[in-house]
């Protein structure tokens, strides 16, 4: 394995089972890993502690995960030898692997070592295996589990003071610091309330002679209804596995903690939740009986015919999304979380339109996985067809204070749902009976047709033929890019919308076409109307963004990458057009970029001066798009769709940036770019500090993992799973859940 792909922080390796694992060198002792399973999310540190998350009822953060915010963590040990003197621990070197955490610590006996596995399956555990060193006979080991409920509820406004760029004017900067100066107290306020409900998860300990564990109670009920609050579950639990082993908890203020000691060589013990109280032994056995890192559970992805370093990286973006998944007990559905600051900071889950572009490539990593994201997003619908945005709480579903109904998820809808059921052939799904927004259920057939007719009707058709923005599209900050933003919200264009429904709305319209042929007809024609609509934009360079609402483009200046795959994608225009568009992709967005495309082929004027040149959705690069950039390359070119794979992949940023932690392992939503400052880090705005939580972004497996597939010509039919060759290139092979798939693509 290359070194480079290490950045200067560490180097991957392949574990005992055969699986990618890296081994953390150096770097801040606060970077942490995702360690999970369908049901279990934890984070696990640098510095040796781990963060176990309640997320089935609710998030609530149990321990604190960065040592300046109190006592609370999971994990603190010592060793005293047989004369009661503290062993000295010199080094810890961390190793992240698929569903676990591993440490190595250098103490003056020898290397002591340390693990954290979530269990495949559904278990709501985290197994912890400690290894003691041979020179440390007769020692005691003594480990300490903290845990200080933090309830995530939704925070809207959650940054806090930035100083504003330094290229920055006057009025910009007074901008920039009001609008600052708001996140922050809306932030304040927000932590205000978090910490007066902490106060009502107080965990009472008590010891369980029936099988071995301290438990720790709580004080509320879990609910079954909807509620945009959260709840712990009836308890936190930490039970021995095997002899030899005393635990013991006390309550230290608002932090209660549990002790874990032994004069074993090895101990083993068990972290875990539990809805009822009767269920911690076959939780217990659980983590007994099924180790991840030993069994090897999770179904990778594996890829032959590419560079070592892609192969790689898909098996990793599969495993992430595998462990990444969790469950909402209200809306009984797993789901892959967007993660990242939205997830951990925010306290909001979605947005559908990052289930989707997750659902697809899950389809093959966890077909059942993927088929409870698709019943998600169709539980999120209202009557009317219309998609909310988020969902938060215990099955609270909700707008997030950002959308009431963005224009573009219903087209995510539907392209979830026929890729998922054309490449599973699970025609089933069709006919589940799911429960809308508004308390009805119907079929997801009905579903489905009442998307179309949101689509149809709800969002409707500008004056140029194009589908309207309403309250936005992918882009959320999109209408800080317009004159008038009510004007644009009222009657602006977007082509991102009409492109992707071109693309999508032919390809749906078959599968609705096997129950009802009339609306399918439909759906293709107007699919094909909006091909034209589109098409009638090009710039003779580019495809426009859409329309202001008062009848101006947007995006005659700017190459806006988002839409423009998509145009690709669908096949819109002359081939030749689509011939320039690639080149002028290249040229503005991907060949000045070390990391991958950039949304925007420059920074583009933003209302309030709110978002940075090169940050976010004002010039960053999005792994979520250049996953899409990848597919859109290999239709025309394979060669360059690998080539911008590897840029934009993980091995690429370590390269580009190699002492920036994220981004070797897992990272955010989007990165700097090249034409801002910070470059190759990620982005703060007023609502969203991605930079406090950037790793463990769905989008940031989910879209590489995407693009591969594409890469390789992984289509499909409604018949199933083909492979479209990419000509011009070697073979390639791609081992998933659903089977082996064979044929020519990049070499």
């Amino acid at each position: 394995m290359h070194a480079a792909d290490g950045g200067s922080l560490g180097r991957w390796i392949l574990d005992e089972t055969g699986m990618p694992a890296f081994v953390l060198e150096s770097g801040p002792d606060t970077a942490w890993h995702q360690v999970g399973n369908r049901a279990v999310t934890a984070t696990a540190h640098a510095g040796g502690w781990t963060t176990l998350y309640a997320t089935q009822w609710g998030w609530i953060r149990l321990s604190d995960p960065d040592p300046a915010l109190g006592a609370a963590r999971g994990g603190t040990w010592h060793l005293t030898d047989s004369h009661g003197a503290r062993v000295q621990s010199e080094a810890v070197v961390p190793t992240w692997g698929a569903g676990y955490a591993a440490w190595t610590h250098t103490t003056e006996h020898g290397p002591l070592t340390r693990r954290v596995t979530a269990p495949p399956g559904d278990a709501t555990v985290l197994r912890v295996d400690v290894e003691l060193p041979p020179a440390s006979a007769g020692a005691t080991y003594e480990e300490t589990w903290g845990f200080r409920p933090w309830p995530i509820v939704l925070g809207a406004l959650m940054s806090k003071r930035v100083p504003p760029p330094s290229g920055y004017g006057l009025l910009d900067r007074l901008g920039w610091e009001a609008t600052f100066a708001a996140a922050a107290a809306s932030r304040a306020v927000t932590d205000i309330v978090r910490r007066a409900m902490s106060v009502r998860f107080a965990l009472a300990p008590a010891r369980d002679t029936t099988h071995g564990a301290v438990v720790l109670r709580a004080a509320s009920a879990v609910p079954r209804r909807p509620t945009p609050l959260a709840r712990l579950p009836e308890a936190v639990f930490v039970a021995p596995l095997g002899p030899g082993i005393s635990l013991a908890a006390k309550v230290h203020g608002a932090v209660t903690n549990v002790r874990v000691q032994t004069v074993q060589s090895e101990v083993s013990f068990v972290v875990g939740l539990a809805d009822d109280e009767a269920d911690i032994p076959g939780l217990v056995a659980a983590a007994e009986t099924g180790d991840r890192h030993d069994a090897g559970a999770p179904v990778p992805v594996r890829v032959t015919g590419v560079p070592d370093s892609v192969a790689r990286e898909a098996t990793w973006h599969a495993a992430m999304l595998d462990t990444a998944q969790t469950r909402d007990g209200v809306l009984d559905c797993t789901f892959v979380p967007q993660g990242s600051a939205y997830s951990f900071v925010h306290g909001v889950q979605g947005a559908p339109r990052d289930y989707a572009l997750t659902a697809v490539p899950l389809t093959f990593v966890d077909p059942a996985g993927a088929r409870d994201m698709v019943r998600l997003m169709f539980r999120m619908q209202r009557g009317d067809g219309a998609v909310e945005y988020a969902h938060t709480g215990c099955g609270y579903v909700t707008g997030a204070v950002i959308h009431r109904a963005p224009s573009d998820l219903p087209i995510w809808l539907l392209w979830a749902l026929t890729e998922h059921v054309w490449a599973t052939q699970d025609f089933s799904l069709l006919d589940e009976m799911i429960p809308t927004g508004d308390g009805a259920a119907r079929p997801v057939r009905d579903g489905a047709e009442a998307a179309w007719q949101r689509l149809r009707d709800g969002v409707g058709f500008g004056a140029h033929g194009l589908l309207r923005v309403g309250s936005g599209d992918w882009n959320d900050p999109i209408s800080a890019m317009v004159p008038d933003r009510r004007a644009f919200h009222r009657d602006g264009e977007s082509v991102f919308n009409s492109a992707f429904a071109a693309h999508v709305l032919p390809r749906a319209s078959q599968l609705v076409a096997t129950w009802n042929p009339a609306m399918a007809s439909e759906m293709a024609e107007v699919g094909s109307a909006l091909a034209d609509a589109v098409a009638a934009t090009w710039t003779g360079d580019w495809f426009l963004r859409g329309y202001d609402g008062r009848g101006g483009p947007l995006g005659a200046g700017h190459l806006f990458l988002d839409s423009a795959v998509w145009c690709v994608i669908a096949g819109i225009g002359t081939a030749e057009q689509r011939s320039r568009l690639v080149a002028e992709i290249r040229q503005r967005c991907d060949g000045p970029s070390p990391i991958g495309a950039t949304i925007l082929d420059r920074p583009h004027r933003v209302r309030a001066a709110i978002l940075q040149p090169g940050w976010d959705c004002n010039g960053g690069v999005w792994a979520a798009i250049c996953g899409l950039l990848v597919w859109a390359y290999s239709l025309h070119d394979p060669g360059l769709a690998l080539r911008q794979w590897e840029k934009s992949s993980l091995a690429g940023h370590a390269a580009a940036y190699p002492d920036i932690w994220y981004g070797i392992w897992s990272g955010p939503d989007s990165y700097n770019s090249w034409m801002g400052e910070k470059a190759g880090e990620t982005f703060v705005q007023p609502a969203t500090p991605m930079t406090e939580f950037p790793v463990m972004n769905s989008n940031a497996h989910a879209g590489p993992l995407l693009g591969l597939l594409r890469m390789l010509g992984v289509e499909t039919e409604p018949a199933g799973v083909v492979v479209r060759p990419r000509p011009g290139r070697g073979t390639g092979a791609v081992e998933t859940a659903l089977g082996r798939f064979a044929g020519e693509g990049p070499a």
